[in-house]
């Protein structure tokens, strides 16, 4: 099961998106500030990120560019949410912050709802991919294993059929006719 972090400072609008993000089949986790937001980005993969611009200390956009910099969540998808940023230059701000979507409260629940199923769909399908490229890896070393063994028997039958066929290519065979 997947999950998706709400970071708000707003512990209502916490409550909000948790409820509408529940029923897109994914557990939620939920921060309280960017600074909460890095320490659980830390212990785990999130499948989206939803998160305020406008919070206190350090807002979505120092938060989101230093989630990027972990190694957990450096490919999330990170979904800002604001009521007070919506100039187009704050949008603009966003996506340069490494966002993928940029949304205006109030949020719809049926786009985060669809939002987050398709995001939840591609974190699905990269662990697949995933677990797929580790299972060709696995069969690859296998492969190889088994070609060199191969090659061992074949320089081994080789060399001990040099000698016996040396002396039946030295023996002279009767021509064709001869009896």
């Amino acid at each position: 099961r997947c999950t998706v972090l709400v970071v708000d400072d707003s512990p209502e609008n916490r409550r909000l998106f948790s409820l509408i993000l529940r029923d897109a089949a994914c557990e939620v986790v939920e921060a309280a500030s960017g600074t909460e937001a890095l320490e659980v980005c830390e212990a785990r993969e999130y499948a989206m990120i939803l998160m305020d611009v406008q919070m206190p200390g350090m807002d979505g956009f120092e938060t989101a560019r230093r989630i990027r910099s972990l190694p957990s969540c450096a490919a999330t998808p990170i979904v800002f949410v604001s009521a007070v940023h919506t100039a187009e230059r704050d949008v603009f701000k966003g996506y340069g912050e490494g966002a993928i979507d940029y949304l205006l409260s109030p949020v719809a629940p049926e786009i985060l709802r669809a939002k987050a199923r398709g995001f939840v769909e591609l974190f699905h399908r990269r662990k697949e991919a995933e677990e797929h490229a580790r299972e060709q890896e696995r069969v690859n070393r296998e492969l190889a294993a088994a070609y060199e063994e191969l090659e061992s028997f074949s320089y081994a039958a080789a060399h001990d059929l040099r000698a016996p066929l040396r002396a039946i290519g030295g023996r002279a065979w009767p021509e064709s006719g001869e009896k």
